[in-house]
């Protein structure tokens, strides 16, 4: 099936020719009558396509309805199968998408990379229901079009993995985590969601979070000041995720359970989404250790012991 017979199939009822064209793992998800309950709910509304999104190899359609909603959204390759289908209630947060940070940021990262989660709909960013992480994004390393070298069942095999992380912002370390081990690409940790992450803070009370990290590869240590382009650690695949990748976010506080997501403002007003090709400039600095400041209550003691009368 291609993409643009989805909707025509839908309005006709033809859900098993739809149901047919998906992939045995999402047949194994959904009944053809679980589909076609949820089919039926949607079958006669108007849609019109929003998004068309670049995944190689495959390609993400999203569609909405007149009143915007209602979503729907499949992903095919190139022989028309479908490997996933969604239709729900098209999600928006309104006053909230206005509320963007007052620091300026810049990709925490150099070279291309392409937004594998991002923008303002849970159908292109995962994170958006959830007021604690609505405007991450998630960065996946490209080279060629590629994610991965070989056939991609090891971290190394990732371009994302062991991949420069620097500090998008000048800020100081308030919380560092290390110790997470990296897992299998396909596994999950279910127990940390964010693996190994720093979090800075930056001026206006606003705080970022660099998350799945590569374990021991952080260079900071908490209460350290780090400026813009610093290097702070490694990319890798820790906590919640199934492959490499960076998680980056920005809140106004720095309990990952209470904080809120703030829009980041980006430097060069860059407004990524899902499926964008971006390039990091960051300009890496060095890590920059203030002297230490004389001890003169310990020297005062010290004169005092040895000139007493």
């Amino acid at each position: 099936m291609q993409p643009q017979q989805l909707i025509s199939s839908i309005n006709d009822g033809a859900f098993r020719a739809i149901y047919n064209a998906t992939i045995p793992e999402y047949r194994a998800t959904y009944s053809f009558d679980q589909f076609t309950a949820i089919a039926q709910k949607i079958q006669h509304d108007t849609y019109t396509l929003h998004y068309t999104i670049s995944l190689p190899p495959l390609k993400k359609m999203v569609w909405l309805d007149e009143k915007r909603s209602n979503a729907i959204g499949a992903i095919f390759d190139s022989k028309g199968y479908i490997h996933f289908l969604t239709m729900k209630p098209y999600l928006r947060f309104p006053e909230a998408d206005q509320c963007f940070s007052t620091t300026q940021f810049e990709l925490p990262v150099r070279g291309e990379w392409q937004v594998a989660q991002g923008g303002m709909n849970e159908l292109i960013n995962y994170h958006y229901p959830f007021s604690s992480q609505r405007y991450a994004i998630d960065l996946k390393r490209v080279k060629n079009k590629r994610y991965f070298e070989n056939i991609g069942n090891m971290c190394e095999d990732y371009y994302a993995f062991n991949e420069e992380i620097y500090a998008p912002a000048a800020g100081k370390v308030m919380a560092i985590e290390d110790n997470i081990s990296d897992q299998p690409p396909g596994e999950r940790n279910e127990l940390s969601t964010f693996g190994n992450y720093i979090i800075l803070k930056h001026g206006h009370s606003e705080y970022s979070l660099l998350a799945h990290l590569q374990q021991n590869s952080i260079h900071v240590k908490k209460g350290d000041s780090v400026q813009l382009g610093e290097l702070i650690a490694y990319s890798g695949n820790s906590g919640d995720t199934t492959a490499p990748h960076v998680h980056f976010q920005v809140m106004n506080s720095m309990d990952l359970n209470k904080a809120k997501s703030l829009r980041i403002r980006f430097k060069n007003n860059l407004l990524p989404i899902q499926g964008d090709i971006i390039t990091g400039t960051i300009e890496p600095k060095e890590h920059i250790i203030p002297p230490e400041k004389p001890f003169l209550g310990g020297i005062r003691t010290i004169l005092q012991l040895f000139n007493r009368s």
